[in-house]
């Protein structure tokens, strides 16, 4: 089954020069709906498909995506304030990633925590399978997200497990040995 997202049609930009590689920010009629891990080859092949038109997101969002993205790696942004569609997920998942949007900037939290926060208490394991399908990384924080060992645990985007660690490691946490450091006695939500 499509995402609802997907059948619409979508303006994209791309996000060059992160410590994380380039990105693929694409928004929908009510917001950002994808930011996607790529290179310049993957967007043009993208934009090359043809499904990508203007769709009524003023540009001026887009810009401002690619903006915070860049303040976000220049450590001078902690949140996020742009229009987010997630229309196209399941409920369930919609939960979790609302979930995560609450964890803080330089904070972590365990899947059952967040498995807990939406009334699902044995759903530890649903919860990491919805943040495996998270459609926009970094603005929706599920690298902030980690076993209640405090080890890191998948991370879907490019880099995978490493590149949650850079994103710990840039909001301050000790990553060694592939688990989170906490440095103060609880940083856990």
């Amino acid at each position: 089954m499509k995402r609802k997202h997907e059948q619409s049609l979508r303006s994209v930009i791309f996000i060059e020069q992160t410590p994380v590689g380039s990105l693929m920010a694409a928004g929908t009629e009510t917001g950002i709906c994808s930011l996607c891990f790529c290179n310049l080859q993957d967007f043009m092949d993208t934009m090359d498909q043809g499904l990508l038109k203007s769709n009524g997101v003023s540009f001026e969002i887009l810009e401002r995506v690619a903006a915070q993205i860049h303040e976000y790696f220049n450590s001078s942004r902690k949140s996020f304030d742009v229009p987010l569609d997630i229309s196209g997920e399941s409920e369930f998942t919609q939960k979790v990633l609302m979930a995560a949007l609450e964890i803080p900037f330089g904070r972590i939290s365990t899947y059952g925590k967040l498995a807990v926060k939406i009334g699902k208490l044995d759903a530890a394991r649903a919860v990491g399978g919805a943040l495996g399908r998270n459609p926009i990384p970094i603005i929706i924080p599920c690298h902030r997200v980690v076993a209640s060992t405090n080890r890191l645990q998948g991370f879907s985007s490019r880099g995978g497990i490493e590149t949650k660690a850079q994103l710990l490691r840039l909001e301050g946490l000790f990553v060694k040995d592939g688990r989170v450091k906490e440095k103060e006695l609880d940083l856990s939500i």
